[in-house]
């Protein structure tokens, strides 16, 4: 991948020398809970809630539904907008939106997306106008503690499934973000020292999970949590910088068709 600009906006994105790759947000939670479905369920802790947790997978990035529908285009730095340039009120909004939706399907998966996304604002962002959704979150999560853990084990089973959305987020970021065959030392930065998520699992002894690209279609993991190998296909548009100059980032992206990323991940 060479020296491509990663980032994250409405949509996950890399750029080449001629084109960018886009990625709907949805597009990737989807993925991630694709993935998920494979998991040996001997690691899993409380199987009673296999289900409310599996939606929060697949589910934990609804929000961007509506943001993913038009690319925006930063006309200063000449590249779609970027995770630190797209302004914070709408992807707040958007946030919250998604985090409602889920809470109505399944109020302890939107328990877990509602903890998600504190922690990536809180991480990220020392912005004042991220503070009334922290406060909003934050009560949110107080109110739905009291409702679903009564003792120290679910609160340990809580923060195992949250490590889990969190894993499989990474995961599925790794083969967005990272063009197929991509050498250790050329990934994106975020990976190279393995899925900092999977040190919460148990069975890891606060080590890592480390990913490496075999070849253009296969990933092999250093430690693999999972019943057999599994395919992954990824859906992707590969829009050109020509196109874009001649008709707008939203026509452009518009006009390409979808390519699929067909990924394997091997013991």
């Amino acid at each position: 991948m060479g020296q491509s600009k990663v980032g994250a906006n409405e949509m996950i994105i890399y750029e080449q020398k001629d084109k960018f790759i886009m990625i709907e947000q949805h597009e990737h939670a989807n993925v991630s809970g694709e993935m998920a479905i494979h998991w040996d369920m001997k690691y899993f802790q409380n199987k009673n809630r296999w289900a409310d947790v599996l939606l929060a997978v697949y589910e934990h990035d609804r929000g961007w539904i509506e943001l993913d529908a038009v690319p925006f285009w930063n006309d200063r730095k000449q590249v779609p907008y970027s995770f630190m340039d797209f302004p914070l009120p709408p992807k707040l909004r958007a946030y919250q939106h998604g985090i409602d939706t889920v809470e109505e399907k399944n109020s302890y998966a939107g328990l877990l997306c509602s903890l998600q996304y504190t922690h990536l604002i809180s991480e990220v962002s020392d912005d004042p106008q991220a503070v009334p959704f922290l406060a909003y979150e934050k009560n949110r999560q107080n109110n739905m503690i009291k409702q679903w853990i009564k003792n120290e084990d679910q609160k340990t089973d809580l923060y195992f499934h949250l490590s889990f959305l969190q894993f499989f987020d990474e995961l599925s970021l790794y083969i967005c973000l990272n063009e197929p065959g991509t050498k250790k030392e050329n990934e994106h930065v975020w990976f190279r020292d393995g899925f900092t998520k999977s040190k919460h699992f148990p069975f890891m002894n606060e080590k890592s999970i480390i990913a490496h690209w075999i070849d253009e279609h296969h990933v092999k993991l250093s430690r693999f949590p999972f019943v057999n190998d599994f395919e992954i296909n990824l859906k992707i548009k590969k829009v050109m910088k020509q196109h874009i100059s001649q008709e707008g980032i939203a026509k452009a992206y518009e006009n390409t068709s979808y390519d699929t990323r067909t990924v394997i991940f091997i013991k």
